[in-house]
């Protein structure tokens, strides 16, 4: 499959706060033409500061790109005019947003933010333009789109307001659609439909999607391949089915071990130890290695080498095939 989105060697530096340092330090990720990846990391990892970066919604000054390159469709995005780049931003890509009712507008009803965001992008008259928005309200299955559409958001359920929103993402019919935790406030039921919707659609679209979550539990279901985040590194890419059967990372197997299972009920949940370093913190070799059950004194001097696993499965570890467990 062809690359759709490159990020290479993405550097991004936070400039204010208490913590000014390194955010997220030379990553790079690629997706292909149709492929769900699927970005899982602790909150603070830069998971969501990364998407921003695709988007060009950094919060400038505070965080700003001091190196790398963001290639879409063949086009850098990181040189790109802003005039230009919004073009892209929402026709080529588009975004679903951790929380729906601090991104939709509360004073336009849901109907006209769709419209509003058809319009932006493609020169329709209002009236084809709220048909198309009723169509996608029917396609992510919401209940009498036509109500709904002269609904204000206040007047939704957090599931409705989160289909709003991917209606309002798939307007334009992206070919890269971004998703950052947009199951973190709902509960498990309307979060396992809300999976579904969005795995459906991004088959049926053939569209390439890159999911954000800090749950693994979730990735089996939505994900074709997994990148796996720390403190604004890579720390392992594989098939998904490859991170569940054989992860090869430290901080991987530490993740899907603190995954509750009805094997365990009643004991003691596990958790990784110690707390994620913040930018301000002197730079380790690995940054994981101050709460690595494996880490020697190379760990903190010397950098981590790119091992492969397999074709498609690699992992930044001194200690990968070592016996390494949580």
């Amino acid at each position: 499959m062809n690359a759709l989105l490159s990020v290479r060697d993405l550097l991004l530096v936070g400039n204010a706060g208490v913590d000014p340092g390194v955010i997220v330090d030379r990553l790079s990720l690629v997706i292909s033409e149709g492929e769900a990846l699927a970005l899982v990391g602790e909150s603070g990892s830069g998971k969501s500061l990364t998407a921003l970066a695709i988007m060009g919604l950094l919060p400038e000054p505070e965080v700003t790109v001091q190196g790398g390159g963001v290639e879409f469709d063949g086009h850098d995005l990181l040189l790109m005019p802003a005039p230009e780049r919004r073009k892209v931003a929402g026709h080529g890509i588009a975004m679903i947003f951790q929380e729906p009712m601090t991104s939709l507008n509360p004073v336009m009803r849901v109907g006209d933010q769709i419209v509003e965001m058809i319009r932006a992008h493609e020169s329709v008259s209002r009236k084809a333009a709220v048909a198309r928005a009723t169509k996608l309200l029917t396609a992510v299955r919401m209940p009498e789109p036509a109500l709904r559409l002269r609904a204000y958001p206040h007047q939704l359920s957090g599931g409705q307001r989160q289909r709003a929103m991917i209606a309002m993402a798939l307007a334009c019919r992206p070919k890269l659609l971004i998703a950052d935790e947009p199951t973190t406030a709902l509960d498990v039921t309307v979060q396992a439909h809300i999976l579904t919707l969005l795995r459906e659609l991004q088959r049926d679209l053939n569209m390439a999607m890159l999911f954000i979550t800090h749950d693994l539990g979730v990735v089996a279901t939505i994900a074709d391949r997994v990148a796996i985040m720390y403190c604004g590194r890579m720390a392992e890419t594989a098939p998904v089915h490859d991170i569940f059967r054989a992860p090869a990372h430290p901080y991987t197997r530490g993740l899907l071990a603190c995954i509750p299972t009805a094997d365990r009920r009643g004991s003691e949940l596990v958790a990784i130890p110690g707390q994620m370093p913040s930018p301000s913190d002197p730079v380790l070799a690995c940054r994981f290695a101050p709460r690595c059950p494996r880490a020697d004194s190379r760990c903190g001097h010397v950098a981590p080498p790119t091992v492969t696993i397999s074709a498609k499965h690699f992992a930044h570890c001194h200690h990968t095939g070592s016996g390494c467990s949580p």
